[in-house]
């Protein structure tokens, strides 16, 4: 059995601070520039960064779960060419293309009959499995929310020349924690059926949790 501590980048759903608000993700208004320092722009990137793969691990734990073994090969071989490429604007655009793909398999899944199979299987590793990823997309989620409100209040304001150049980049980063944080909350409110068969009582409240461990053959 291989351990994963899913680090650097889908219920009590409706209780959750971070899920309400994730209810609310719309397009953000962004302003065309922003006060912040060098300092708080790379840290809000690396966050960003690290946001996304927290979900990226964590939808391929919980598809591997609800989809055939041959659609998430297939998905896997797409994953492992775009992390291949060089160019980093088409590396991106790669696994973005991927993310959407997780996301529509993980969307039109169909929980009820994977949580009788659950019940009926009693699987405490697989359960495992999926109460850690759901906990882990949940986590992700709340750490969603908090990067897109910190982005904004760094392009807010005038730009020093100092972060001038990097000020598109948090605006890219904050769209597509927009857009996850969007993917997430239709994800996350399908499989929230799953919670209680898998004994996940309630999904994290802080985005300073911790990862959960996810335990894979």
């Amino acid at each position: 059995m291989k351990r994963s501590l899913i680090t650097v980048a889908v219920l009590g759903l409706a209780a959750s601070p971070a899920w309400a608000q994730l209810g609310g993700f719309s397009k953000p208004n962004l302003p065309s520039s922003g006060g912040a320092t060098p300092q708080e722009v790379d840290k809000f990137l690396r966050e960003a960064v690290a946001a996304d793969s927290l979900v990226q691990d964590s939808s391929m734990h919980l598809l591997r779960a609800v989809v055939s073994k041959e659609r998430v090969a297939e998905i896997e071989a797409h994953l492992k060419a775009a992390k291949e490429i060089q160019d980093p604007k088409e590396k991106q655009a790669k696994l973005a293309a991927v993310g959407a793909e997780v996301n529509a398999e993980l969307a039109k899944a169909d929980y009820d009959k994977l949580n009788e199979q659950l019940k009926a299987e009693h699987n405490a590793k697989k359960n495992e499995s999926i109460r850690n990823s759901i906990w882990n997309l949940g986590l992700g989620s709340v750490k969603d929310v908090e990067l897109v409100n910190t982005g904004k209040g760094l392009v807010s304001g005038v730009p020093s020349p100092a972060i001038a150049d990097r000020i598109p980049a948090v605006k890219e980063a904050i769209t597509r924690l927009v857009s996850q944080g969007d993917g997430l909350a239709k994800i996350l409110g399908r499989a929230k059926s799953l919670m209680s068969t898998v004994g996940l009582e309630s999904l994290p409240r802080s985005a300073s949790e911790p990862p959960k461990i996810v335990r894979a053959d």
